[in-house]
């Protein structure tokens, strides 16, 4: 048997949890485990753990994005509390993929604002300031570096056995 201290009382809590799931299937029944996500599919995914902040009335506009638009009202609340911003021409790129320093920024900003309202929040928080070894593949002056580097010290995202990048 395997005892794990503390695990009674966190599987209370998690029976205590609504879940609602963040990754769903496409209407025609697949799942397509091998596409990639677009920018639009992860402000859908991410905006689902959102429960007080679907609330927003978000009205931001990008240029590509209609407002009837499937996934609008998700880009508008994460541009909102910016955690996804659209780029400088005033697009937001929907159908752009994620890439993994895109996705390592989405989280770092995340956590960032949840550890700033509530140091407490998750574990980790005390932890963001650490310094990690660097990723050999990511120059010092690269756009993501931080994000990259907090999300590596988290542990939400590791890099490769080789030391290179999430």
């Amino acid at each position: 048997m395997i005892y794990f201290e503390g695990a009674g009382e966190y599987l209370a809590y998690k029976e205590n949890l609504q879940h609602q799931a963040y990754i769903i299937g496409y209407a025609d029944g697949s799942f397509r485990p091998d596409a990639f996500v677009t920018r639009a599919q992860m402000a859908t995914m991410l905006s689902r753990n959102l429960a007080n902040e679907n609330a927003l009335d978000s009205k931001h506009s990008f240029k590509d994005v209609s407002s009837d638009y499937w996934a609008a009202n998700a880009i508008a609340i994460f541009n909102e509390l910016d955690m996804m911003t659209g780029y400088t021409n005033g697009e937001f790129g929907p159908q752009d993929h994620i890439t993994r320093a895109k996705m390592a920024t989405f989280a770092y900003r995340w956590i960032n604002k949840k550890c700033s309202s509530d140091s407490g929040s998750y574990t980790f928080c005390v932890t963001l300031g650490n310094k990690a070894e660097p990723y050999r593949d990511i120059p010092q002056n690269y756009w993501a570096n931080e994000a990259i580097t907090v999300i590596r010290n988290s542990g939400i995202m590791e890099g490769y056995g080789d030391n290179t990048s999430i």
